[in-house]
């Protein structure tokens, strides 16, 4: 975490990034079992808060079938986000990997 006077994080905006690394890191857990993911946040007050979650997209032997709810939790994020006046892409990098970034807004 490399975030410039982090004591200073707004309480709204410091739970709003706890639970998209919540959520991105219960969603690894879904659907890339076993992957280690990287959490990535940076930001200062005035340039507002980057936060990526990166795993390794796993390559099954056959396609399993959706597991109930799946997607529910990044429509979820994407609202959280859309809300907090941010924005959220989520989704393959084309190296392989499944990332979820936000960018949200730090108002000094």
């Amino acid at each position: 975490m490399r975030v410039a006077h982090a004591d200073d994080v707004p309480g709204p905006l410091g739970r709003d990034v706890y639970r998209i690394v919540q959520e991105a890191l219960t969603n690894v857990g879904k659907h890339a079992q076993g992957a280690t993911a990287r959490v990535r946040v940076t930001g200062a007050p005035g340039d507002g808060l980057h936060l990526s979650v990166r795993n390794r997209q796993p390559v099954p032997a056959y396609a399993p079938p959706a597991l109930p709810g799946s997607g529910a939790g990044l429509l979820g994020l994407r609202e959280r986000v859309a809300l907090a006046g941010g924005s959220l892409l989520a989704g393959p990098d084309g190296s392989g990997d499944f990332v979820v970034e936000a960018e949200l807004t730090w108002a000094t």
